[in-house]
Parts: structure tokens; C-alpha cells; sequence
């Protein structure tokens, strides 16, 4: 199967490609072109490298979020017009399982978190690798209160030193241990994701739009 994994999330952009080649990706790190202008090349390096052409995708991923306003609207809309002018599957892939998901050999609690900006972070808690929470915009001091002070977590994520240094994680008692999640892994994850959870995932058809959880600014007003 021909799979495309489109990342938008971060300031790193990624892409990855799995096809008769193998899995391939392509990234990009740093200021100059936005990511809307360097997404396409990256594409299509990726999926020449792995033996197909972008028309040729059989099934193709992007974020659900929660994330940014702007990442996730550049990857949904990339997806959808792959889907829409090659009739391939599009899936979108649930942003904090698939973090987590990266830390299976963990067997304990896991706290996936986003920097969200203004001192609020994006963030979901798993046991043994099951949700135990909804996805929550929240700030740590309203999240410390679902952290069970007699265990330790693996606290992961994009903004993990952000979380870290906020006043109410900094001068807790629970035992947290932070790994920053690697942005360029996360588009390759979105792959194994995919083949691990895919017959539980939705696909564009049920698919209203990404999860912002919070409110932009406009619906705000």
C-alpha cells in the first residue's frame, strides 16, 4: 500500500512515505519559505523516494489535533485535496494516542502535552497505553490535580520544558521524568499508528474538520 503521513504540527515540517521502496521521509527545520510553500516539494521527494507518485496514494494521514489553528488546517487541507484528486483514503490520526504511542515500552502513566501558548498546554493521560483522560486545554495548575501523587509519569510531548517550568509543575512532590518527543518522528508514527489502530480510526467520510479544542479567537467574539 502506498501511505502518506503529512506533519504540520510544529515548526519542523515532516513528511513521510511508505511504498514499493520502502518508508522514506522528508523534513524541513528553520525560517525562509512558510510551511504551505515548502509542503509540495517535500511531497513529492517523499513519495519519489519511496517508489510512487502523489497521485498514486492509496491512503494518506494527517493530524486531528489537537494542535496550532494554522498547522492543522495546512495538513487537513493537504490531505483533502490528495484525497479528492486521486480518490485515496484519508485518516486522520488522533495527535496525543500518537505521541503516547511512541512510548509503549513504558509501562506506567504517560502525560502527553503541547505547549498551547499563553501558559495553557494541549494535554491527554494514558495508563499501560490507554486514555485515561479526555484531550484537555488546560494549565498546569488545573491539570496537576489528575496526576496521582504516589506514581510516577513520563511527561512527553511538544513544550515538555514549558510544562516543566511552570510554577505548579516545578514545585510539585509527584515524580515526573520529561522526554521531549522527537518532531521529526512524528509523521513516521503516524504510519505505524495507522497500521496498529486502523480499524478503529475514522476516515475523511466521518471526518468533520481537525480538533482545536479551543476556541479561535473569532468564535471567542
Amino acid at each position: 500500500m502506498n501511505i502518506l503521513a503529512i506533519d504540520t504540527l510544529t515548526s519542523t515540517l515532516s513528511v513521510a512515505a511508505q511504498g514499493p521502496n520502502g518508508l522514506v521521509t522528508q523534513s524541513f527545520t528553520g525560517n525562509g519559505p512558510s510551511h504551505a510553500e515548502r509542503l509540495l516539494p517535500l511531497i513529492d521527494a517523499a513519495v519519489t523516494a519511496a517508489g510512487f507518485t502523489a497521485a498514486d496514494t492509496e491512503t494518506v494521514l494527517a493530524p486531528e489535533g489537537p494542535g496550532s489553528f494554522t498547522g492543522l488546517r495546512l495538513g487537513f487541507a493537504a490531505a483533502k485535496a490528495l484525497q479528492l484528486s486521486g480518490n485515496c483514503c484519508f485518516i486522520p490520526i488522533p495527535t496525543l494516542p500518537c505521541i503516547a504511542s511512541q512510548y509503549e515500552a513504558w509501562n506506567g502513566n504517560i502525560a502527553v502535552v503541547i505547549d498551547a501558548k499563553r501558559e495553557r498546554f494541549y494535554a491527554q493521560l494514558f495508563k499501560n497505553g490507554a486514555p485515561v483522560t479526555e484531550a484537555f486545554d488546560k494549565t498546569a495548575v488545573d491539570l496537576l490535580p489528575y496526576f496521582s501523587e504516589n506514581e510516577e509519569w513520563l511527561v512527553t510531548g511538544y513544550g515538555t520544558s514549558a510544562f516543566k517550568h511552570t510554577d505548579a509543575i516545578s514545585q510539585s512532590s509527584i515524580r515526573f521524568r520529561f522526554i521531549e518527543a522527537d518532531p521529526l518522528s512524528f509523521a513516521y508514527s503516524m504510519i505505524t499508528y495507522m497500521q496498529k489502530y486502523g480499524n478503529v480510526l475514522k476516515n475523511a467520510a466521518d471526518y468533520a474538520g481537525p480538533q482545536y479544542i479551543r476556541k479561535s479567537d473569532a468564535e471567542k467574539d
